[in-house]
């Protein structure tokens, strides 16, 4: 198993570059997914901790404004193929591989939470606007 330490290298403004298991990480927000692709390839880090990785790096960021955000089911939708798209990279599960997302979460051994955090987080209500009215399913 490889020391997996992190520290700040340089920090300026929105940037900022980490250093994680000998892996450089640099961020500014917009595709973080991107420079983590030697973390999430690595065969020395367990899956556990790349999920884990992927919650306190990458969500934030997806999620930045959601506060905002009126969730129909389009943006639910969203939300829940961009969560299992970080689960089946972290998993290396090919797209062209047969495998359900269920089969995915039970691998990873997560439940769906994008949806649920961002949900209960910022108060969104489930429910369909009618002629200015609030009707809850």
């Amino acid at each position: 198993m490889a020391d997996c330490s992190t520290h700040v290298d340089q920090q300026q403004g929105n940037s900022c570059r980490r250093v994680y298991c000998g892996c450089m990480v640099q961020h500014r927000g917009q595709a973080i997914g991107v420079s983590l692709q030697k973390i999430w390839k690595s065969h020395s880090i367990l899956i556990s901790t790349k999920i884990r990785l992927m919650k306190a790096l990458v969500w934030p960021v997806a999620t930045y404004g959601c506060e905002s955000w009126t969730l129909r089911k389009n943006e639910e939708t969203r939300l829940d193929a961009f969560e299992m798209k970080g689960l089946r990279k972290i998993l290396r599960v090919s797209w062209t591989a047969k495998k359900t997302n269920q089969w995915v979460l039970n691998k990873a051994g997560v439940k769906r939470e994008l949806l649920d955090t961002v949900k209960a987080r910022y108060g969104h209500k489930q429910g369909m606007v009618t002629s200015n009215t609030m009707v809850t399913p």
